[in-house]
């Protein structure tokens, strides 16, 4: 038997199927689009646990290498307390790795005895013992393996970066781009970890650069306002135009508030109260070097005069892309104030002054009342670490985690296997208040 279909129920038969597949391809869009942003998701999660996995371990070397030099219990018990942060972190970041199937056994252990063994070996020195020559070997062991893991791991960012290795989201693993094999992170990984079984983001120009800089600027709190004619009539002197050529920019606000002025490519930032010069960028490219360092250094110093800052005296310097960066600190009666800091870059092929950042200065610069020494160098020089030998020093106000400030014994050491470090003794009872790795790089030095 036939059944015959009016033409207004064809019509809706034909109705209610596009309907439904209508209805079905909307679910199947909406959990495409869900499962597209699952993936997503998991993506940027797998790539900042990676990134953060480096810089974590980064941190534990350098705390690692520290211990090695330190007699200090205080400072000791600083370094565990940032270990065991930083390995926790590190656990956190690798078990967003691991969902290929990771084998991490090896480092995972290494992350917990790491901060385990720091604590004994503080409990050593609290005990007035010293670390035996076995102790130390040991201690260098684990700071060569988390240096490893560093660059293992540091490794596989950049050519994450390069776009030489992507994530593949539903894995969590990263594969060769282009038409080459892939190769899974897990398995990236895991050759990693055998080649350990048989080393800047944020290096500093200087000891403590860029400290302090979160709170109300103390060089010009006492310093009346001025007027914003004014400050322009200054930003056109220091940049070198007419004030009519200068473009009044959006005024910076917070704990520094400034008048802010430019000119083509050129910037600069004047302080409300006082109307000092904060910075000043002058991009341009460097062709080839036309002179030295040395007089690049004469030429920011007398800049730094003419803005106003003075008993400034050099004490770091870089070089990158032909602009010579020379830190400067203010140094007054033989004592160094690292926290009154300020940054002058200068083209090494036209001896222009291209850059200024006076921030550090004009947030800490204040007048200070020295505390009485008790600790002479030559006692304090006494305590250091057998293991290192003493180049030089300088009495120097250093910035402390607290926000305050420690007048200390500064001694440029070396130690055995040539790696030169700045070891900061408090003057007030001999205790070691800092202490900062030195890196001697193609552009200069650099402190960490």
């Amino acid at each position: 038997m036939k059944i015959r279909l009016t033409r207004r129920a064809f019509v809706r038969v034909i109705s209610y199927a596009v309907a439904v597949s209508l209805a079905l391809g909307a679910a199947a869009f909406s959990g495409s689009r869900r499962a597209a942003a699952a993936e997503q998701k998991l993506l940027v999660v797998s790539q900042g646990a990676l990134s953060e996995l480096c810089e974590h371990l980064d941190s534990i070397a350098v705390d690692l290498q520290k211990g090695l030099y330190t007699n200090s219990v205080p400072l000791l018990a600083r370094l565990e307390g940032s270990l065991s942060q930083s390995a926790a972190c590190a656990k956190l970041c690798l078990s967003q790795l691991t969902e290929a199937g990771l084998e991490t056994e090896t480092i995972y252990k290494f992350l917990s005895q790491v901060g385990a063994y720091t604590h004994a070996v503080g409990q050593r020195l609290q005990s007035g013992k010293t670390l035996s020559a076995k102790q130390r070997e040991s201690l260098a062991a684990l700071e060569a393996y988390a240096r490893s893991l560093s660059s293992g791991f540091g490794d596989l960012r950049a050519s994450l970066d390069d776009g030489l290795l992507q994530f593949d989201p539903p894995k969590t693993t990263l594969r060769l781009t282009g038409n080459q094999n892939t190769a899974s992170f897990g398995s990236s990984f895991q050759d990693t970890e055998q080649a350990l079984a048989d080393y800047p983001t944020l290096l500093y120009d200087g000891p403590f650069s860029d400290s302090l800089l979160e709170r109300d600027a103390l060089a010009v709190k006492a310093m009346d306002e001025i007027s914003p004619q004014t400050a322009q009539t200054r930003a056109a002197k220091w940049l070198g135009c007419k004030e009519t050529e200068l473009l009044r920019e959006s005024d910076a606000e917070g704990s520094l508030p400034l008048y802010c002025f430019s000119k083509g490519g050129k910037t600069i930032g004047l302080t409300k109260r006082g109307g000092l010069a904060a910075y000043i960028i002058n991009p341009s490219f460097a062709g080839e070097a036309q002179i030295s360092e040395k007089t690049a250094k004469r030429i920011a110093r007398k800049y730094l005069e003419q803005l106003g800052y003075r008993d400034m005296k050099a004490t770091y310097s870089s070089t990158y892309d032909g602009v010579c960066t020379i830190v400067f600190h203010s140094v007054k009666d033989s004592v160094t104030y690292y926290a009154d800091l300020i940054k002058v870059g200068v083209a090494l092929d036209s001896a222009a002054v291209v850059a200024l950042d006076a921030r550090g200065y004009l947030m800490n610069h204040t007048a200070r009342t020295l505390p009485q020494a008790q600790v002479s160098r030559e006692d304090a020089q006494t305590a250091l670490s057998p293991a290192l030998t003493v180049l030089g020093g300088k009495t120097a106000m250093i910035p402390l985690d607290t926000g305050k400030e420690a007048l200390c014994h500064e001694f440029h050491c070396r130690d055995e296997a040539g790696q030169e470090l700045l070891i900061y003794t408090d003057v007030t009872d001999g205790s070691e208040a800092d202490l900062q790795l030195l890196l001697y790089a193609d552009g200069g030095v650099l402190a960490r």
